[in-house]
């Protein structure tokens, strides 16, 4: 809880919506509390916390929600990435205009290294161009966590589609790598719906067709924290993405 200088007072919380950003995780609220005649605190909203508030203040504006791109052209990593630091050794490497991605699994863990970024809406489109060709995974993911994830990514010459379910692997599609190179993209509805598609020139665009049961959709919702979009490496050898973009549909 805290004050403001005109003596309101404002009580910080977590919640979930109802609706299909549920799936961006738990949620801060701040929200407008004041004194009730029998000398407990109550919203100002009434019994319930309104998820749309006015701004508490006449010179405040609320930020727009903007898409994201990281031609990885910097000196450093951008902090809008995050990593699965509790399960993995995450190693990256910026130079030239490429990201390299590499690590390696904490004791115990058999998945890999996942550079994620945090959804704003329950919509959105994730898109990436692979530029090296190696025997490790080199791809995009939905990651839950170490136990819980589902990517599509390019290994050796192959193309392919896995979920990880409760640490058991199940391989959706297989097809042969169309080029060295590849450009992926993942479009995701109602905050946990994936659609994939690749292409070799960043232009025509080929769907991958695949069957997944619910109950693999929702292992992906950790009840602690957010099933996050990003790049996804496993194996010994880098992998090398030359742009990342996140736009909000």
């Amino acid at each position: 809880m805290t004050t403001t200088p005109d003596g309101r007072m404002f009580y910080l919380c977590h919640a979930y919506s109802k609706d299909a950003d549920f799936y961006q995780g738990r949620q801060p609220h701040l929200q407008e509390l004041v004194m009730g005649e029998d000398n407990w605190p109550r919203f100002v909203t009434g019994e319930y916390a309104s998820f749309a508030q006015p701004m508490p203040f006449v010179d405040c504006v609320q930020e727009p929600i903007f898409d994201f791109t990281d031609d990885f052209t910097e000196t450093a990593l951008r902090p809008e990435w995050t990593w699965n630091y509790p399960y993995a050794d995450v190693k990256v490497d910026l130079k030239g205009g490429n990201l390299s991605l590499s690590g390696s699994p904490k004791p115990g863990v058999g998945t890999g290294n996942a550079l994620c970024l945090r959804p704003t809406t329950a919509d959105y489109t994730l898109e990436t161009a692979v530029a090296n060709q190696n025997d490790s995974w080199k791809g995009i993911v939905m990651y839950g966590d170490d136990k819980n994830l589902l990517t599509f990514g390019c290994e050796a010459d192959r193309l392919k589609l896995k979920a990880i379910q409760d640490g058991k692997e199940v391989m959706l599609s297989n097809i042969k790598l169309p080029a060295p190179s590849l450009y992926l993209r993942m479009k995701v509805t109602d905050g946990i719906h994936c659609s994939f598609t690749y292409s070799e020139d960043g232009s025509k665009w080929k769907e991958v067709e695949y069957d997944l049961l619910q109950s693999t959709l929702k292992s992906l919702v950790r009840w602690d924290r957010i099933s996050r979009p990003g790049l996804y490496q496993q194996g010994d050898e880098p992998a090398i993405y030359s742009y990342c973009w996140l736009k909000n549909n």
